[in-house]
C-alpha cells in the first residue's frame, strides 16, 4: 500500500483499481507520472514501468499490464510420476514444468 495523497483524485481513482500490480507512484517533472510495476508484472510491451501524462491514457497503458506465467511446456527425457495426481509421464510426451514443479499435462492445464 503507497501514499495517495499526492496524486490528484482522478490518479487516485485509476491507481486504486489497478493497485495489484502497482508499487509505486512517482510525479515526473514535466507533469506527469511515473508507475513502477511489482515484481512480477510486465506491460504487453516488456516494460517494469509506466509513464502517464495528465491523459487518459493511464488507463489504457495500465490495462496492458499482465502477469506472465511460469508454467512452460517440456518435453520428458525420462518417465515420472506427475507430482500432483501420481500420473505416470511417459519418455517423449510432453509434461508442464510450473518453476520446478513438473505436471503432467492434464494437472497443468487444471492449475
Amino acid at each position: 500500500m503507497f501514499n495517495y495523497s499526492g496524486l490528484p483524485l482522478r490518479i487516485r481513482r485509476i491507481v486504486s483499481n489497478y493497485e495489484y500490480c502497482i508499487s509505486t507512484v512517482q510525479p515526473n517533472d514535466g507533469g506527469g507520472y511515473t508507475i513502477f510495476l511489482k515484481k512480477d508484472y510486465i506491460t504487453k510491451d516488456g516494460l517494469k514501468s509506466v509513464i502517464c501524462d495528465d491523459s487518459i491514457e493511464m488507463i489504457y497503458r495500465l490495462k496492458t499490464v499482465i502477469k506472465p506465467s511460469g508454467a512452460q511446456i517440456k518435453v520428458a527425457l525420462y518417465s515420472f510420476p506427475c507430482k500432483l495426481c501420481g500420473l505416470q509421464v511417459q519418455r517423449g510426451s510432453n509434461y508442464i514444468d510450473f518453476n520446478g514443479l513438473a505436471s503432467c499435462s492434464s494437472c497443468g492445464l487444471i492449475k
